[in-house]
């Protein structure tokens, strides 16, 4: 198995991407993009705090909830470290992120605004997730879905 990734420079903003690829088992994996949103503060911290509770929630809990529960719950859980570090900071954070669970030949994922998860079979590329993006015009974007702290909207997608 072989997981890639690469990041794109912000157009407004300098780079605040958190990546952790972690291998659970001969056969298992989960790997973790966080992108911190540009126009909040502290996006680096954010994004990393992002990927480490989700990292760590899922080592924690692989063996007690099933999969497609433990996703939604460990995003919940990082939501909620952000909302503590938010407050604890005085300022609004946040990031985009992508969630891979690699389990055999099978792999479970999860996304929040517009990271992007593309799977390679046989030289072909398919994405697998659809970014949550709002135009407001003006050349301006929103993320619909995120993670920042104040709950996760309903009908996460998995």
């Amino acid at each position: 198995m072989k997981i890639s990734s690469f990041s794109k420079e912000g157009k407004y903003y300098t780079n605040e991407d958190s990546l952790s690829v972690c291998q659970l088992e001969s056969d298992k994996a989960i790997a973790i993009l966080a992108d911190g949103m540009g126009g909040f503060t502290f996006g680096k911290e954010a994004a990393d705090l992002i990927v480490s509770t989700l990292a760590s929630f899922i080592c924690e809990h692989i063996d007690r909830i099933p999969i497609s529960e433990l996703l939604h719950e460990a995003l919940k859980y990082a939501d909620d470290a952000i909302a503590g570090k938010a407050i604890e900071y005085h300022s609004k954070m946040g990031a985009a992120i992508a969630l891979a669970f690699i389990d055999g030949n099978r792999i479970h994922y999860t996304w929040l605004g517009n990271v992007r998860i593309y799977l390679s079979h046989l030289n072909e590329l398919k994405l697998l997730t659809s970014d949550h993006l709002l135009d407001v015009g003006y050349g301006k974007q929103l993320l619909t879905r995120c993670i920042k702290g104040c709950g996760l909207r309903d009908n996460v997608p998995y």
